[in-house]
């Protein structure tokens, strides 16, 4: 092989994967925007704390129905 027909060939396949990256590339943004807008942070409060103070908790989870129903 000659260069000319070396870096055709290397031409082609430069051609056939970067459109492949570039895609690959794309998909964690995408699942990292529907992620993002399903992501809850649930804080409960409730009596029986120290006094004058509610007890607190914490915690996150992922809405995973249209109907609003959340995995924690």
């Amino acid at each position: 092989m000659n260069l000319l027909e070396r870096l055709t060939v290397l031409g082609v396949v430069v051609m056939m994967v970067v459109p492949s990256l570039t895609r690959a590339q794309d998909l964690p943004s995408r699942v990292t925007r529907r992620a993002v807008r399903a992501a809850v942070k649930i804080t409960v409060q409730a009596e029986g704390g120290s006094p004058g103070r509610p007890r607190s908790s914490t915690g996150s989870g992922s809405i995973i129905d249209a109907r609003g129903y959340i995995l924690t």
